[in-house]
């Protein structure tokens, strides 16, 4: 029996792997095939979170500062996107092999692939350890790959791309609520895998640590009351799994911080956040144009974004009306008597349902929006909407569970239920369709400007006459400036934050501009008043007893910025950008 759950489940999973693998060729061969040739994203996060990585794994030092921005000042790599824990196993890697250095946005592009396959198989493994059948933990587990909400991250923000994180922690909380001896083993486990997903997102190890949090405050206050040692001493241990964590990463954050006066108030909580349209009505062809035309002026909030699928929503409704013609009566019942997997996805769910509501922005949206200042620590989370993830996985999870026990219960009465299965998976399959087509596309269109071999001939001139140890940092025009919350901000255009990083990136000069979160207000007032004022700042004149090489985009300039350039001399131009010097001291500029 042992001998054959095993190889139905490797089978399983093997499928699965199939299955995964053949959709990522589908739709992302060129990727898959050449990950070192694309940049997935241009526009501003995405280049930004690009070269946050590979701007700090290319320096020397080993700080938990990133030099290559905001200079003199440079920026904590906690505030970057910068995922420390994998650029710092970069770092390690190219020290090894300093080679791998031209292979940077490959590994981050393969890694944010692999994380497609790695969850659908996490995915399967929990379902399986459940006692869902083999069938039906297939079909989901590639279907949660079709649908999974984290995909529209691929297109700048990366770090929020890995769709294993939840199911990880999903699975570790399974395996220690069912430890009967040792769960302090899984504790540990659960514990650093939360640190890691701190160290790679502030986002993702919070979201992963609120799920895990109220789930484990449910089972030590249900277990406290009904006397179950063993189930209070897991719950008492993946309380500690979490608390650690949770006191760890703000420390480490305090202690590496070098910069001061940061923002505290960020704009977006009232706006980026999710709602029961995001959950439950399409985004995408070919439901969305249902929607478009009974409701022509509806519109979706994108950081929102968590739509379950018709596939799921009509295994919820078969399991509703089953539950009706069983007895409804009995459930409440049930659910209050429940012990292991259902005590387990009981209280999986409400904690998904706890955090759907914290990301819908309740009970703040309810007309107490002044109250939200009580909660300091809550404001920080500006795009609350990304806490309806658990809501996917433990829905995309417990439905199945259950069909598969109601599929086992009625095949022999009506033989269409057998045919259940495939008809969400292909429904998964057709919803899942269009959002996959969009990423594919949108990914591949820009080259790997990162990689010396794939520049433009005017960069490869450009970077083969500059001599960068002349100047001491590059500067944009038009100026930009993004961090501390429209204080002493100025935007420019996707072009202009692409090209000022690239040609950092290529001299290994740091970007004088930002493009950051929270930076220092400080910082910012002392690059703003040299643009804005003509005050150069002490912090600021120790770096330019060299000159500063000055970038043009194409873009119109205010008057400050047409100032500024008027004072610098020209050094090279073409119809991609021109270069200027611009020296602090007024003997050397024209």
């Amino acid at each position: 029996m042992n001998g054959r759950l095993h190889t139905s489940n490797f089978q399983g999973a093997l499928l699965t792997l199939a299955g995964c693998v053949a959709v990522l060729l589908y739709f992302y061969s060129p990727v898959v095939f050449h990950p070192n040739d694309y940049l997935f994203s241009i526009h501003g996060d995405g280049v930004k979170n690009y070269f946050s990585v590979v701007s700090y794994v290319s320096r020397q030092d080993w700080s938990w500062n990133l030099e290559g921005m905001n200079a003199p000042f440079g920026e904590s790599i906690f505030y970057t996107d910068g995922q420390p824990f994998l650029a710092w196993i970069l770092k390690g890697l190219v020290g090894i092999a300093p080679g791998t250095e031209l292979y940077l946005v490959g590994i981050l592009n393969t890694l944010m692939l692999l994380s497609m396959l790695a969850g659908p198989l996490l995915s399967y493994r929990i379902l399986r350890n459940l006692g869902t059948s083999t069938v039906l933990s297939v079909t989901t587990a590639m279907g949660i790959m079709m649908m999974q909400p984290q995909l529209f991250r691929l297109e700048g923000h990366y770090a929020l791309s890995y769709c294993w994180a939840i199911p990880l922690v999903i699975w570790l909380m399974l395996q220690m609520f069912r430890s009967e001896i040792r769960p302090w083993k899984w504790a540990l486990v659960a514990g650093l895998v939360n640190m890691i997903l701190f160290l790679l997102h502030a986002y993702l190890g919070a979201v992963a640590v609120a799920f895990q949090l109220v789930f484990w405050l449910l089972s030590v206050r249900q277990t406290a009351n009904n006397g179950t040692g063993r189930i209070r001493k897991a719950g008492v241990w993946g309380l500690s799994s979490v608390l650690v964590p949770l006191i760890a990463f703000p420390t480490i954050i305090a202690l590496a911080d070098q910069h001061s006066n940061r923002p505290n108030d960020p704009y977006g909580y009232f706006e980026y956040y999710a709602d029961f349209d995001t959950v439950l009505l399409p985004h995408h062809a070919p439901l969305r144009t249902l929607v478009d035309l009974f409701l022509p002026e509806f519109t979706q909030t994108w950081e929102g974004w968590c739509y379950l699928g018709m596939g799921l929503m009509l295994g919820a409704g078969i399991l509703l009306f089953w539950a009706w013609k069983s007895g409804i009566r009995q459930i409440p019942g049930r659910l209050k008597r429940a012990s292991g997997d259902e005590y387990v996805m009981r209280n999986m769910m409400i904690a998904a349902v706890v955090l759907l509501f914290v990301s819908f922005a309740l009970p703040f949206r309810w007309g107490m929006q002044s109250a939200l200042d009580y909660f300091p620590w809550l404001k920080q989370f500006r795009a609350i909407g990304r806490f309806s993830w658990p809501f996917f996985y433990a829905f995309a999870l417990c439905i199945p569970w259950l069909l598969s026990t109601f599929i086992e219960q009625s095949r022999h009465k009506a033989k269409w239920v057998t045919a259940l299965p495939y008809v969400i998976f292909a429904m998964m399959i057709v919803e899942g369709y269009a959002p996959h087509r969009q990423v594919s596309e949108h990914i591949t269109r820009a080259t790997n400007a990162f990689d010396p071999h794939q520049m433009s001939e005017t960069w490869k001139e450009v970077c083969s006459d500059i001599d960068p140890s002349r100047y001491a940092a590059t500067f944009s025009i038009p100026y930009f400036y993004i961090g501390t919350e429209d204080l002493f901000d100025k935007k420019a255009t996707d072009k202009t934050y692409y090209t000022a990083m690239i040609l950092s990136y290529q001299l290994k000069l740091p970007l004088m501009n930002a493009y950051l979160t929270r930076t220092s207000i400080d910082e910012a007032g002392s690059m703003w008043k040299m643009m804005y004022s003509g005050i150069v700042d002490e912090s600021i004149q120790g770096m330019l007893q060299k000159p500063l090489l000055v970038l043009r985009t194409p873009g119109e300039l205010d008057s400050n910025e047409a100032l500024f350039l008027s004072r610098c001399t020209s050094i090279y131009t073409s119809t991609e950008l021109e270069l200027y010097e611009f020296w602090l001291d007024p003997d050397h500029n024209p």
